[in-house]
């Protein structure tokens, strides 16, 4: 039996990702390539020349819309991880689907439930 119980403790510390691990995957700078509406059924894409950039930074997360090269002032918001949540200061929690070393996929309910994608660019 205590067998079992360490062989079973160890796979479930295996298989966990730390939140650690996730902060350092999500720094950087995504471009928003696609939205999918729930309610609607339908995708979205930036038209040409239009970008919604996440830029994550340690203590902090700048959401900028640039559109054909202006762009917009930035929304600032503390952020931290927490098992798959993404927690925003003012917006409340975004559900983080995926989040590998070039891709980043969340839900969110706050404008309407939302699946954003994004790549990483930087």
């Amino acid at each position: 039996m205590t067998r079992l119980t360490l062989l079973l403790f160890v796979i479930i510390v295996l298989g966990c990702k730390p939140n650690d691990e996730k902060s350092d995957l999500i720094l950087g700078t995504w471009d928003c390539i696609s939205v999918f509406d729930f309610e609607t059924q339908e995708i979205s894409q930036a038209p040409s020349g239009e970008k919604f950039i996440a830029e994550f930074k340690s203590d902090s997360l700048y959401l900028r819309s640039i559109d054909n090269n202006t762009e917009y002032d930035a929304e600032i918001y503390a952020w931290q991880i927490k098992e798959d949540s993404l927690f925003l200061d003012e917006l409340g929690s975004i559900y983080i689907k995926e989040l590998s070393k070039n891709n980043l996929i969340v839900e969110h309910e706050l404008f309407g439930k939302q699946r954003l994608t994004f790549i990483k660019i930087k």
